[in-house]
């Protein structure tokens, strides 16, 4: 059915009459998805355990637990080439029949993963980002095992990647309470002062 309105454009009341119809078989349809939906809680990760293929928090990479120390709630992840002491927190256990995935020869990193720790501090300039995100990660760890509240990680002016990368590594660490610059007489955008949880 048309109308036309006077001085105006047609109006098709059989179109809007559809749309409507269309529209409330649409929210039908979403009520009815909505109530077969039922919220299953999830359930807590398993403990680690000896030879559990894990995933590293803050590294997304995937590795293989050679041993453990309860006393001390930390692992020894196999990575590759490369082995790490973690604390037991920031392992997650893959499900059981998956594979190890292999590290991506585009992302293998051979370095030395001791960083360069001088009391509270770590310097990373000359590091490739990804270099200095582990070398973070593994400071920060060691750092609030060692009881630091507050450590300073050097990481120059350049042109700010490797400044931006420490942000984004510290962003997706529980381990961060707050990061803030150095004053200007202690480095200004050149450090970042962290203070941990």
């Amino acid at each position: 059915m048309w109308w036309e309105p006077p001085g105006g454009e047609p109006v098709d009341y059989d179109a809007i009459k559809r749309a409507r119809l269309e529209l409330e078989q649409a929210r039908a349809e979403v009520e009815k998805l909505e109530q077969g939906t039922e919220k299953v809680p999830e359930e807590p990760p398993r403990p680690v355990r000896l030879g559990d293929i894990v995933r590293i928090r803050g590294l997304n990479v995937q590795g293989a637990v050679q041993s453990m120390d309860s006393e001390n709630q930390e692992a020894t992840v196999i990575v590759g080439d490369a082995r790490f002491t973690l604390d037991v927190s920031r392992l997650t256990p893959v499900e059981e029949g998956t594979s190890l995935e292999e590290p991506q020869p585009a992302r293998s990193i051979n370095y030395d993963l001791e960083p360069v720790v001088m009391s509270n501090e770590l310097h990373i300039r000359g590091m490739r980002a990804d270099e200095a995100a582990v070398s973070v990660e593994e400071f920060l760890d060691r750092a609030l095992r060692n009881g630091a509240d507050s450590v300073r990680i050097v990481h120059g002016k350049g042109r700010g990647v490797l400044r931006q990368s420490v942000q984004e590594t510290l962003d997706r660490n529980s381990l961060v309470k707050s990061y803030r610059y150095a004053d200007h007489r202690d480095g200004g955008i050149g450090v970042t002062v962290v203070e941990l949880t």
